[in-house]
């Protein structure tokens, strides 16, 4: 759980960056 969520927010992070 807080892998997937920690993968998700730093690949948003990296897309993104605050998305």
């Amino acid at each position: 759980m807080s892998k997937i969520t920690r993968r998700k927010f730093l690949a948003a992070s990296a897309a993104g960056g605050t998305a």
